[in-house]
């Protein structure tokens, strides 16, 4: 058997001699696995292709989603008690103005059962 090693370097104190593997080269399943800064860079990647178009002029915040009210002001763009008519009346900041609450904030409420039908 023939043993290969570093010109003048001493096996370490208790080294064990012993027959490569496959694995010794081959040291990884059957795809690669990229160090998390390459799949972070990937990732912001896709978000950045999916959200700007330079050559139409288009970033991130050219066209804000006014749905909910994590990322933009939503409905409080207009339902904001700043909004009046004349006679001093203000756009009501009431839910239920425009929309018809079935369940808020219960985790099993009947209707919710109802609706999965």
């Amino acid at each position: 058997m023939t043993r290969f090693m570093v010109k003048d370097q001493k096996p370490a104190a208790g080294a064990v001699w012993r027959t490569m593997d496959c694995l010794d080269c081959h040291n990884r399943p059957s795809h690669t696995f990229q160090p998390p800064e390459k799949e972070i860079d990937a990732a912001l990647a896709v978000a950045y292709r999916s959200n700007v178009f330079p050559s139409m002029k288009i970033g991130w915040g050219t066209y804000p989603n006014h749905i909910g009210h994590e990322t933009s002001p939503g409905c409080f763009r207009c339902h904001d008690d700043a909004h009046a008519a004349p006679d001093g009346q203000t756009i009501s900041q009431d839910c239920s103005t425009c929309h018809s609450l079935l369940a808020m904030g219960e985790e099993d409420h009947e209707i919710l059962h109802s609706l999965e039908e």
